[in-house]
């Protein structure tokens, strides 16, 4: 009887284990360094994150790898433009940020003391 019960025990524990999990699922990184601006594949800063150094300024328009969703732009004084899948330009200046847009394939990030 002794093993009986254990064993249901040792069962029921192992369940509530199982259901409750020993530890947390993995949280999306939504930080962006200062003076960086960061993409992500996901809206509202979700999926894989890309973080674009300050070097990229004043080389053109660069092309994404895949499609982008999100960004933030942490630079002092620079502003990033994005090209969206539908030919639309976006733009944020210094610490602005949007968490949603329509697929973004290439960005261009100003020199220094660029606006919108």
């Amino acid at each position: 009887m002794r093993r009986i019960v254990f064993s249901i025990f040792a069962t029921a524990g192992l369940t509530a284990a199982l259901v409750l999990g020993t530890g947390s699922a993995a949280q999306a990184d939504t930080s962006c360094p200062s003076g960086y601006a960061c993409f992500w594949t996901g809206y509202d800063y979700g999926g894989v994150k890309r973080t674009i150094s300050a070097d990229n300024g004043g080389k053109g328009w660069q092309y994404f790898d895949s499609y982008k969703f999100s960004m933030k732009n942490r630079y002092g004084n620079r502003a990033v433009y994005y090209l969206l899948s539908n030919q639309a330009v976006h733009c944020r200046d210094a610490g602005q940020e949007e968490p949603q847009f329509n697929g973004a394939y290439a960005f261009l990030v100003t020199g220094p003391d660029g606006h919108c």
